[in-house]
């Protein structure tokens, strides 16, 4: 399973490099899993003065999303690519993740 790490602290460092990058027209592909990790590049993404759908910005992976940042991702219009991960190794997440996590 995959253990939460708090990324926080780097949210000003993804905001700069993220504006840098929307500023000279390049795409973003960005892997984040866990809820809470998406939170973080969302809140940065949020505050890009771009047009980050445009660009073509995306989040890989993104298994854990919540209803709240889906909604979020889909106001951006950025993409998501997700792969079936889960369904190859989902029994080696749910000691951390939870059962009904990993099911559903």
């Amino acid at each position: 399973g995959l253990a939460p790490k708090d990324i926080t602290a780097r949210a000003g460092a993804l905001e700069d490099i993220t504006s840098f990058l929307a500023g000279k027209g390049w795409p973003v592909h960005l892997h984040a899993i866990l809820d809470s990790s998406l939170s973080t590049v969302l809140n940065a993404w949020e505050t890009v003065d771009a047009d980050l759908a445009a660009l073509r910005f995306a989040i890989c992976h993104a298994d854990q999303i919540g209803e709240e940042n889906l909604r979020r991702v889909s106001d951006l219009g950025i993409g998501l690519t997700i792969q079936n991960g889960m369904s190859m190794r989902g029994i080696d997440c749910s000691p951390t993740w939870g059962e009904e996590r990993v099911a559903g």
